[in-house]
C-alpha cells in the first residue's frame, strides 16, 4: 500500500512566514492606532486605518493555495476575501466603541438596530392601521 506523501512547496513556507509578518504589523498597526493620542499620531487616524485594512487584505491574500489547481485557487480566493471582509468588519465594529471615524464604521457588519439597513420599518406606529367601516 502506498504511503500518502504530503509535500510542502517553497511558496507555502515563504506565505506562511510572510503572513506572520504581515499580520504582527497589522497587529502593531492597530496598537498604534488604539494608542494614537499618547503617540501623538492622532492626525494621522485614517491613514492608520487605511494601512490597517492593506496589512490585513495582504495577510489573507498570502495564504491562497496557488497549487491546487484552478478551482481549487478560485475556492482558496473566494475564502480568503470572505475571512477578509468578516474580519475588517469585526475590527471596524469594535474599533467603532474606541473612536473610529464615521467613514470606516459604516462598513461594519449590522449587528446593532441602529447600523441596520431595515431601520425604516421601526417606525411602524400599532394605531395607524385601522379598519375601516365600522
Amino acid at each position: 500500500m502506498p504511503k500518502a506523501e504530503i509535500r510542502v512547496y517553497p511558496t507555502e513556507r515563504l506565505g506562511g512566514r510572510l503572513g506572520i509578518l504581515l499580520s504582527g504589523v497589522a497587529l502593531i498597526i492597530a496598537l498604534v492606532w488604539i494608542f494614537r493620542s499618547i503617540l501623538f499620531v492622532s492626525q494621522y487616524s485614517v491613514q492608520i486605518a487605511y494601512a490597517f485594512i492593506v496589512f490585513v487584505f495582504l495577510t489573507n491574500i498570502i495564504h491562497v493555495k496557488l497549487n491546487q489547481g484552478f478551482f481549487g485557487f478560485l475556492g482558496s480566493l473566494a475564502s480568503k476575501l470572505g475571512s477578509f471582509a468578516i474580519d475588517i468588519s469585526i475590527a471596524f465594529f469594535f474599533a467603532g466603541f474606541l473612536g473610529l471615524e464615521q467613514l470606516f464604521t459604516n462598513y461594519t457588519l449590522a449587528l446593532s438596530s441602529q447600523g441596520s439597513s431595515c431601520s425604516s420599518h421601526r417606525s411602524y406606529s400599532g394605531g395607524s392601521l385601522s379598519r375601516r367601516g365600522r
